[in-house]
């Protein structure tokens, strides 16, 4: 009836041979056969919607200027969840280098090479205190971040080659523009220091190998940085990688006897030592039951792979269910995750109140 199409339509059943029920019913008359309808309003949306962060891994932690952070979403369709991490590959704007000025390179890295290489270079400054420059439209400190790199390589007193190597920490940079004003026509009246906020505007990472220098070579250029988003060039994107699976779950098809739930655990156990194991018993005698806490990665192939053993095929399954959606989003560092994740929604909610602007004037 309808409440077996309802659960088939909630998860999709993960076997050995394969997974089954992988359809979302995304029409409002899916189960019109049933009595039952599909559609759903705005505040029905925002009643259910749910979002948690579960983890949260910042720069300390890590060791580095990246953070990541793992967060769930339920009731809502894949194509909400697709949207966002879309939204976030392509749409969160950043800065990063985009035109480079030499005055000199004689290192064996060529010209454009090394503009490639720099362009690929995560800037931390915040592009949401920064304009758009549109293409032809002048340079000033409202649209444009400036660095200077000097370096070179030479021989001290003993012989030592000295400069040998230059790193993204060797990027400097000028708050009041260019020093090459009749070359680029980028020097500021205002300086930037204000807009870029503590810290100012550097590298985020300071050990990325940019070229490597012989004695008597040299690098000399500027490096103008404007605002633009990962749907141009990769090097805008503000995440290494952001994407999400399904929640799954563990099924127990029938009620175990106290016998046969021992010897489950005993089986997870035996396979996942220690904390790795999230399988356990409660309750003791006749009420002695399974309880099965978050499920990683290796077990979920365990679980599934206990479909071919006759004695659990009919007793356990894996399922995921198919309106909720675990997360995880890894930053470049030029942003915080949980602040790529809110300028996502903003972005999010702009095209949708644009759509509903186009749909209510025809």
């Amino acid at each position: 009836g309808a409440a077996a199409a309802l659960e088939g339509a909630r998860v999709v059943v993960c076997g050995p041979e394969g997974n089954r029920g992988t359809h979302f019913p995304t029409s409002a008359h899916t189960f019109a056969g049933a009595g039952f309808s599909n559609a759903e309003s705005a505040a029905d949306f925002r009643e259910r919607f749910g979002l948690k962060v579960v983890d949260l891994k910042t720069a300390a932690d890590e060791g580095g200027a990246e953070s990541s952070m793992t967060f769930e979403l339920w009731n809502v369709s894949p194509a909400f969840a697709n949207a966002l991490r879309r939204l976030l590959l392509s749409e969160v704007p950043t800065l990063a280098i985009e035109h480079v000025f030499f005055r000199n390179n004689t290192s064996i890295v060529h010209d454009e090479m090394l503009s490639h290489r720099l362009g690929l270079v995560p800037i931390r400054a915040d592009p949401r205190k920064f304009a758009e420059r549109e293409r032809g439209e002048k340079a000033d400190h409202t649209n444009t971040v400036v660095f200077r790199l000097r370096a070179k390589c030479e021989r001290d007193a003993d012989g030592e080659v000295q400069g040998g190597n230059v790193y993204s920490r060797d990027l400097e940079w000028l708050p009041m523009g260019s020093e090459l004003e009749a070359e680029t026509g980028a020097a500021f009246d205002t300086d930037q220091t204000d807009l870029a906020g503590e810290g100012g505007c550097a590298p985020v990472h300071k050990d990325i190998l940019l070229a490597k220098l012989r004695p008597g070579q040299e690098i000399d250029l500027e490096a103008h940085c404007v605002r633009g988003t990962g749907a141009e060039h990769a090097k805008w994107s503000p995440v290494a990688t952001a994407w999400y699976r399904l929640k799954p779950e563990v099924h127990l098809k029938k009620k175990l006897s106290p016998k046969d739930a021992e010897d489950l655990v005993k089986l997870a156990q035996d396979r996942f030592r220690g904390d790795k194991c999230p399988f356990s018993l409660e309750g003791s005698g006749k009420s002695r039951r399974v309880e099965v806490g978050e499920l990683h990665l290796e077990c979920l192939e365990w679980v599934r792979d206990l479909g071919r053993d006759p004695r659990w095929a009919e007793a356990v399954e894996l399922r995921k269910i198919k309106n909720h959606f675990i997360f995880t989003v890894e930053s470049t560092g030029v942003l915080q995750p949980w602040e790529l994740l809110k300028e996502a929604l903003h972005i999010l909610s702009a095209k949708c109140s644009r759509v509903e602007s186009l749909v209510e004037s025809l």
